[in-house]
């Protein structure tokens, strides 16, 4: 999180400690908003903190675009170095 503040991209200052961005989708909203209690809940057990949602749609791109940022801020700590991405499907 350190390297996505120090990229400068962000909208907003991330606390510098663990993440993980995950995009909830599902054919309803009451199943969206079930998945996301069920994230929390599972997160709250393994003792994370600050589980946060995106407020609106402005704000689910914005945490989406510093998601994609990751990338980016790596490889921004060290000039000159290469990367091989990968996603999970």
């Amino acid at each position: 999180m350190g390297a996505i503040n120090t990229y400068g991209q962000s909208i907003r200052k991330w606390p510098e400690k663990d993440s993980l961005f995950i995009k909830f989708q599902g054919p309803t909203e009451s199943s969206i908003l079930e998945s996301i209690q069920l994230a929390n809940e599972v997160a709250a057990r393994h003792g994370a903190t600050g589980f946060e949602t995106a407020k609106d749609q402005k704000e689910a791109e914005a945490l989406w675009v510093d998601r994609k940022n990751v990338y980016y801020a790596g490889l921004s700590l060290n000039p000159g170095c290469k990367s091989w991405p990968t996603d999970v499907w």
